[in-house]
């Protein structure tokens, strides 16, 4: 792209050259190298994961002149390596110490420091969960949240006589519940649906509830 005057505002990396002509003459002026800038990279990979999930902290798109880095919760867990023109990825099956927010810090030689946004990778687990109303024919459950309240996380329930899940149980997004219709019975909740591990409280008839460990198979 040619542009007239006495200066330009370059907008891009390139090679810039100046020509001048004075009466007949033309004149050209040295080479000024200018670099692109860092380009900050897109990071994907938020959710709530369960044990043995498979996890991809990945970058769509990544420039072959940029270094990458992969942080947890502030420490490097992977890299740097090197853009590729391509997707680069932070992979690995979901256990309990990988939760945590990521982000990916970017160099490139002669150009700052760029990073990516954050995103969060939660381990699906139920914790603190409690009865905070019982009556003769209904229950309220709840529990602590695990992952922060903007990252969407869904729960799974039933309530069942078997020592086993149907695989049917209800969803909800809540962090209570309220169960009514109760006979001796066990309620079975799930950090996440599809996830094996859950805690339960069976109903007994005296209506006292007797707190169980959490039970994995």
């Amino acid at each position: 792209m040619v542009q007239t005057g006495s200066s330009i505002n370059a907008t891009s990396g390139g090679v810039y050259t100046a020509t001048s002509t004075i009466g007949g003459c033309t004149f050209l002026s040295n080479e000024a190298i200018l670099e692109s800038a860092t380009v900050v990279p897109g990071l994907g990979g938020t959710g709530i994961y369960c044990l043995g999930d498979f996890v991809n902290v990945g970058i769509p798109v990544t420039e072959v002149d940029q270094d990458y880095t992969w942080r947890q919760n502030g420490i490097s867990v992977y890299g740097p390596i090197g853009g590729n023109g391509g997707n680069q990825s932070l992979q690995f099956n979901m256990v309990e110490n990988r939760a945590g927010t990521y982000y990916v810090e970017s160099t490139k030689p002669g150009c700052g420091v760029v990073y990516s946004g954050t995103v969060y990778v939660g381990f699906a687990q139920i914790n603190n969960l409690v009865t905070t109303a019982i009556c003769a024919n209904q229950v309220t459950f709840k529990w602590s949240r695990v992952a922060p309240v903007s990252i969407s996380q869904t729960y799974e329930y039933e309530v069942t006589q078997a020592s086993l899940p149907s695989g049917n149980g209800i969803l909800t997004s809540d962090s209570s519940i309220t169960v009514s219709s109760l006979n001796p019975s066990a309620l079975l909740l799930y950090p996440c649906s599809g996830c094996l591990q859950f805690w339960f409280f069976v109903w007994r008839l005296d209506h006292y509830f007797l707190p169980l460990l959490p039970g994995q198979f």
